[in-house]
């Protein structure tokens, strides 16, 4: 059934287009749109209430059809049969309201569950008696088959020819399908539980949508691949150190291209030692060939080895668990993903990094992820966003999945690698955007992508780090610090967490960009405010807590300072949706939040029923009580639905007990000069209470007691050992014990700096370096020096010496050095040293001096020259004859010289950075005057007896032979001869001309038609002026160029053509008959061809007939292409792209655009290929689009599933007519959308 369209009903995706043109308009048009729309949908409300009372809320929502139960006939009354006969069939079957667990129980009674579709329906299994028992059903609604129509992805109608596709089935192994596809020439590619993968000619596809145990079909979209700085950005130093977070006993699961070597015991030393294990899932080989594998495992878990721990991935020392699908190019071979995700969960892991995917709705894979986390809900599975940005819609699968913790990118903080790394606050242009096909929020996050600087391999990059960036680089990132979340979470609490609660507490740590939800998703990631969030703030969580349909949970917290957000998120693993259906969301909880004055927030702003991540931010909460409600709105599948939960605010007390509690100040030095004090203040009911502090991590009592100070409880913190320390406050009044009702933090930093360097001095020195040493500090805590040279920091090292190079001889330069301890100290005392480069008075040496085919060398043309030519210290310039000649690679230079007539030295000079210089005249040539053959006519074509004038436009000839009528004879032996033809035919000229130096000769092939003076027609005559045998006016004729091949069917043939001046080059076809000898002719014309009757639209190169000899050859051509040429100069004049080039062709009284691409240049030249199909016997233009305005193209309908019934589509023209509430529901979104853009802008 189709879905009707009118003045105010949207799609979805015709809703998101509206509002990214809003963004480009101006925001008072945008009011008044609005405001009309608004009007629109309030005079059209009324009728539509009165003429329809069903609601999209009752229909059913698959992906090629949307249902409205009301208007469909039931399965069961005159229009719809069943079987009687005990066979069994698929059917939709939809209750009234939200399905009960009870209800499940009973039907589940009657049939397996197939499958859940939106809205409250069930795909069943049944036959006619089961049909008529679930029909009993009191909360039954309708029922309706599962039709062939709603099996198939859009995207595979009409399809023709051989494809791959993917079928999903309701029941495994099915030999009844698989002998249906051998029956349809179908080939196996892969077979895996519920899906097979197979080759097969998409004319069959409708057939297979027939067999009753398909679910789903789509195509298959191969997959492929889409540090310091960035655990800087994203919190991770400010947590890791004083937690003690490396990712120790955790274990990642990475699936990607290969492992550096491939080889355990020769791995790269930041990731070797740590891989548990190395599996291959392509081509036997788990080496990397490609370089990205490397890279993202550097980033999840390396540890800097090779970079004294500068460049370390976020979890240094977590495990690696290694799964390679790469086979060299872009393109992996991933097996299906359940078998992926469970090799890697059977060996420990349980997080699972993705840098891949592919361009694909939700299907087979996204439903496999969904399908795995379902039965695995403690392992978080990871998967980059894609890098299809920044157009909307273009989040890649599996990363649709909704269980995947999807990732896109952020910017990176290194400015000196470009614009697309200078704004740690701005998305990465790459970055796929969301929504999902149904509007999900995706991504889930963003990390920094860009110039993402990690391992390499080996067998890629000769360096140890390289920089990389995509998606692919910010998902390890996140994965290494979701690693660090988990050993959090098992060290302090202690839990072993779901994947829901990871992904929960980074979402709600994740730091608002102010970016739209479908760039950034909800945030950039923030591990300090996910795990450890600065004081006041505290963190709240709840784990594997389970709903049921119509049932509720509620916490309560108390929440005193206003000034801290308050977060709240709501994670959920969904059950697994249909393939077909419209909507993944399956099981629906719902997140509302109750202020202290009863004003209720509700989970991304309104009840959702699309999304399974809700979220509330309150920025400026009252002080109070709040109440935390998580209710499972729907929960079809499934006994029941676990949820996460985290909140973030300030101080989230079960029970009001502190008031206030500080450590002032917050950070004292280990050396002084002052102490901390811990100050309490209780609620005023708790006035008498007895105070305690838990100070064991400080070597102190557990239960040390605070002295009470007119009412502020107060302890002096006089320890000096570093470090971070959390203090919980307990209270106790009338026998009641409030234990940790609060915590406050101290932090003990080390604020000494380390000495300097002392004993600084040159060791030797050259034209171009200065080595200098030095002796390090003997402070125990001494990390490294900052080295700079002349003002400039060159170098951070622990060892003592530097040798600076790239200096000037004979200059001076200074090196300055302080010192920096393991706590970030710096001595600002420098230690400075002035020292100078030796002169340079050595004179460069030319050692050889090499010209290509030194004799025999032609005037006019070009001489390569190639120097052999060396220094001690470097060169600044090779000349040759006074021009520049460029550097090779080390000592060669090599430039080109114009060949001049005579001999000729060659004066070579070389002249080093000091001014030293060389010469050397010894090499000479001598260049050669050679003649160069060409002439023209005053005609090429005219009837008998014709009379042609030839003109020799030659150069550098002396002599002069001409053969005027193809007989290889010479007929004249003068420079410009005239010639009567007196009989007709095609003649071939060809002139030879000479010189002492050589000889040269141009042939015109038929270059001369002598036609009968009176000429038989054939329906009208050729037409045209000047005697063209094709038609074309002879006045508008530059030239004729022709070419004769022989055709033979189904054989590729060239036609090649020689004359200088023709762009066209070539034409290569494949005739379908045996034609014998055919000849092409190509008429280069002054304007617009005669035949036309009108001029292209175009920046016009040439105009241009292409002529087969026999007009009726062109009906044989199974496909042909033409390959042309423009001159270099035309663009440089025209200033015109390359990909602006297209050849088109006048067909049916219009120009047609024929595909078109730019294949290879020369020096003077730039070729094109267009594929012409079948139009070779027409008038042709070689333009730029460059001045053509573009034609906005019509939008294709999507067919109709099924054919309408008289009375549906007097139903449909009826909604069509009455939009109701879907119009003012979509303006409404529209308003919100420009209110919410306002406020981005």
């Amino acid at each position: 059934m189709g879905i009707p369209h009118s003045f105010l009903a949207f799609s979805i995706k015709e809703v998101i287009y509206i509002i990214n043109q809003m963004k480009m308009m101006d925001y008072r048009v945008v009011s008044v749109t609005i405001l009309f729309l608004l009007l629109c949908s309030f005079f059209t409300c009324s009728a539509a209430l009165a003429k329809n009372s069903d609601t999209p809320f009752d229909h059913i929502f698959l992906k090629n059809a949307t249902i409205n139960p009301g208007q469909t006939p039931l399965v069961g009354t005159n229009t719809v049969t069943i079987s009687n006969d005990g066979s069994k069939g698929y059917y939709l079957v939809q209750f009234q309201n939200p399905i009960l667990p009870d209800w499940k129980v009973q039907i589940e009674k009657i049939s397996e569950i197939s499958g859940y579709v939106p809205e409250n329906t069930y795909i069943l299994h049944l036959n006619g008696s089961q049909i008529n028992r679930i029909k009993s059903l009191p909360y039954f609604k309708w029922m309706g088959e599962y039709k062939p129509e709603y099996k198939v992805d859009p995207d595979l109608y009409g399809l023709d020819g051989e494809t791959i596709i993917v079928i999903s089935t309701f029941k495994s192994n099915s030999a009844e399908l698989k002998n249906s596809l051998l029956e349809m020439d179908a080939s196996l590619v892969a077979e895996n539980g519920n899906q097979i993968r197979v080759k097969i000619n998409g004319s069959v596809i409708p057939l297979i949508a027939q067999c009753a145990n398909v679910v789903w079909i789509e195509p298959y979209n191969p997959p492929v691949i889409l540090n310091d700085k960035a655990g800087e950005i994203i919190g991770v130093d400010r947590v890791a150190s004083p937690h003690n977070l490396t990712g120790a006993n955790q274990t990642i699961a990475i699936a990607d291209t290969g492992l550096d070597t491939g080889n355990l015991s020769t791995l790269h030393p930041d990731i070797g030692g740590r891989v548990d294990a190395l599996y291959d899932w392509s081509d036997g080989n788990p080496a990397d060939n490609n370089g990205h594998g490397t890279h993202v495992a550097g980033s999840a878990l390396g540890n800097g080895y090779l970079s004294a721990g500068q460049y370390k991935g976020m979890a240094p020392e977590a495990h690696l668990f290694f799964q390679a699908c790469g086979d060299g190019s872009k393109t992996l071979n991933i097996p299906p993903l359940n078998q992926l995700f469970i090799e890697a969960y059977n060996n420990g892991s349980r997080i699972h990094s993705n840098s891949w995917g592919s361009s694909s709705s939700y299907a087979t894979d996204a439903k496999a992820l969904d399908n795995f986390t379902w039965h695995h809900p403690d392992m978080l599975i990871l998967f980059a966003a894609g890098n299809d940005g920044p157009s909307t819609g273009t989040i890649n699968s599996p990363g649709i999945a909704k269980n995947a913790l999807t990732v896109g990118a952020s910017e990176n903080y290194r400015p000196e690698r470009g614009g697309d790394s200078d704004n740690p606050s701005d998305i990465a242009d790459f970055s796929s955007r969301g929504p999902t096909f149904d509007g999900r929020i995706k991504p889930d996050i963003v990390t920094p992508g860009t110039s993402i600087y990690s391992t390499a391999s080996s067998l890629v990059y000769p360096e140890d780090y390289v920089y990389m960036s995509g998606t692919s680089m910010a998902t390890p990132v996140t994965a290494g610090s979701a690693a660090l979340i988990r050993q959090y979470f098992m060290n302090n609490i202690p839990i072993h967490p779901s994947a829901a609660l990871l992904k929960a507490t980074l979402i709600n740590g994740a730091v608002d960009l102010n970016h739209s939800y479908y760039s950034q998703g909800w945030g950039r990631l923030d591990l300090t405010k996910s795990i450890d969030p600065v004081f006041p703030a505290h963190i709240r969580l709840h784990d594997n807590i389970n709903l049921s349909t119509n049932t509720s949970w509620t916490a309560k917290y108390y929440v005193d300072n206003t000034q801290t957000p308050l977060k709240a998120t709501l994670v959920w693993t969904d059950y697994p949706a249909t393939a077909s259906a419209s909507k993944a969301l399956v099981n629906n909880l719902d997140l509302v939040i109750t202020s202290p004055n009863y004003s209720k927030y509700y989970g991304n702003g309104a009840p959702d029923n699309v999304n399974n991540v809700e979220q509330i931010q309150i920025d400026s909460p009252e002080a109070g009580w709040y109440s935390f409600s998580v209710n499972g709105t729907k929960v079809p599948q499934g006994s029941e639905q676990p949820f996460a939960f985290v909140i973030s605010g300030g101080s989230l007390n079960n029970e009001t007990v502190v008031k206030k509690a500080t450590v002032e100040p917050e950070s004292i030095g280990a050396s002084g000069p002052e102490n901390a004090i811990l100050k309490v203040e209780l609620n005023e009911h708790l006035v008498n209470s007895a105070v305690y502090a838990d100070l064991s991590q400080l070597g102190l009592p557990s239960q040390q007691n605070l002295t009470n100070n007119s009412g502020i409880w107060e302890y002096e913190l006089n320890s000096k050992s570093e470090g971070t320390y959390y203090f919980g406050i307990n209270v106790t009044y009338n026998e009641s014990s409030y234990d940790n009702s609060t915590f406050v933090k101290l932090n003990i930093i080390d604020n000494i700096p380390p000495a300097n360097v002392t004993d600084l001095y040159p060791v030797n020195t050259g034209y171009s370096w200065i080595n200098w040493s030095w002796t390090n500090p003997n402070d125990s805590d001494f990390s490294n020096s900052l080295v700079y040279i002349d003002g400039i920091q060159e170098a951070t090292l622990n060892r003592t010496h530097y040798n600076a190079t790239g200096l000037f001889p004979n200059t001076s330069h200074t090196i300055s050095i302080r010192t920096v301890d393991n706590n970030g100290n710096i001595n600002q005392n420098w230690t400075n040293n002035t020292s100078g480069t030796q002169t340079d008075v050595i004179y460069p040496q030319i050692h050889d001096i090499m010209v290509n085919n030194s004799e025999n060398l032609t005037a006019g043309e070009l001489l390569e020259i190639t120097v052999n030519s060396t220094d001690d210290y470097m060169l600044s310039e090779v000349l040759a004859n006074g021009k520049q000649l460029s550097n090779l690679e080390g000592t060669l230079w090599r430039g080109n010289l114009v060949i001049l007539p005579g001999m000729q030295y060659i004066n070579i000079s070389a002249m080093d950075t000091s001014g030293n210089k060389v010469w050397n005249n010894s090499t000479c040539y001598s260049g050669l005057i050679m003649p160069q053959a060409h002439f023209t006519s005053n005609v090429t074509s005219g009837k008998v007896p014709l009379s042609v004038q030839f003109n020799d436009t030659s150069h550098n000839a002396t002599e002069w032979n001409w053969d005027i009528d193809g007989d290889s004879s010479i007929d004249y032996a003068i420079q410009n001869p005239s010639h009567v033809y007196n009989k007709t035919g095609a003649y071939s000229v060809t002139l030879t001309v000479n010189n002492t130096n050589g000889t040269d000769t141009y042939s015109f092939e038929n270059y001369i038609e002598v036609e009968p003076r009176n000429p038989a027609t054939n329906g009208g005559g050729s037409g045209g002026g000047g005697g063209s045998t094709t038609a074309e006016d002879y006045s508008n004729i530059i030239f004729k160029d022709f070419s004769i091949r022989s055709i033979t069917v189904d054989e590729p043939v060239t036609y090649e053509f020689k004359e200088p001046k023709n762009p066209v080059r070539q034409i290569d076809l494949i005739s379908a008959r045996n034609a014998g000898q055919v000849k092409f002719t190509v008429e280069l014309l002054k304007n617009t061809s005669s035949l036309v009757n009108k001029p292209s639209a175009g920046l016009v190169y040439h105009n241009l007939n292409i002529w087969a000899e026999n007009s009726a050859f062109s009906e044989n051509i199974q496909n042909s292409s033409v390959i042309f040429r423009i001159d270099q100069d035309w663009f440089d004049q025209e200033n015109v792209d390359v990909k602006d080039i297209v050849l088109e062709v006048f067909e049916n009284g219009t120009w047609i655009a024929l595909p078109t691409e730019y294949i290879n240049k020369s020096t003077n030249y730039l070729y094109f290929k267009a594929d012409t199909d079948r139009y070779l016997n027409a008038p042709f233009v070689i333009m730029g689009t460059e001045y053509i305005k573009e034609i906005e193209e019509p939008i294709a309908e999507k067919p109709e599933l099924e054919p309408q019934s008289e009375k549906e589509s007097q139903s449909e023209n009826q909604d069509a007519q009455t939009p109701g509430f879907t119009g003012m529901f979509v303006v409404a979104l529209i308003a919100g959308a420009a209110l919410v853009m306002r406020k981005r802008i």
